[in-house]
């Protein structure tokens, strides 16, 4: 379509929108300065393979030079994101098990992150003042276990069991059943 059309809700207006459909594929592309630059991004849909039903969605952008994989969802659910290059899903959910692989995907856990390099995982907090927490719950408490970090105090503090038990202050001492240097428990 070029130009403007309107067709029960649709409309397209200035650029281009097309539909085709080859073999297995049918493909929407949305192109703009059309006749001048490929198109600017793609939706698929496919079989997974030749022998099955099986069908996934694929999204695709174009860099300026060539069409590069975003998204792909499979016919059981599952979402692969791809990195910058589109040729390697960083971003994971396996929809049977119900888990997110960050790095990886083949999560062992509900949320598995595989780092590259010397990546690692930030909690972060808006102010100096304020307290970052990784929380592990059960049924009944969704707070019985912790670690946060208090950015107002520079302290880090374990709960095990619904209460503070250990702390490194910002000095580095270790208080193990008490929250303050000294022979108080308090």
């Amino acid at each position: 379509v070029t130009g403007t059309a309107t067709m029960d809700g649709l409309t397209v207006e200035s650029d281009t929108l097309s539909m085709s459909h080859t073999g297995n594929t049918s493909t929407i592309s949305f192109t703009q300065k059309a006749g001048t630059q490929n198109s600017v991004a793609t939706i698929l849909a496919n079989r997974e393979d030749t022998t099955t039903s099986a069908s996934r969605l694929v999204f695709n952008t174009n860099d300026g030079t060539s069409t590069l994989q975003r998204m792909r969802i499979n016919s059981g659910g599952d979402i692969f994101f791809y990195e910058d290059t589109g040729t390697t899903a960083k971003l994971f959910w396996d929809a049977s098990a119900e888990s997110l692989g960050i790095g990886t995907i083949s999560p062992s856990f509900k949320l598995h992150v595989t780092p590259s390099d010397n990546d690692g995982i930030i909690i972060d907090s808006s102010s100096d003042s304020h307290t970052g927490f990784l929380y592990f719950g059960d049924a009944t408490n969704n707070t019985v276990g912790a670690i946060s970090y208090d950015h107002f105090s520079d302290a880090m503090r374990f709960k095990v069991n619904a209460a503070e038990r250990m702390r490194i202050d910002s000095s580095g001492n270790l208080l193990v059943g008490k929250s303050a240097t000294g022979g108080n428990t308090a």
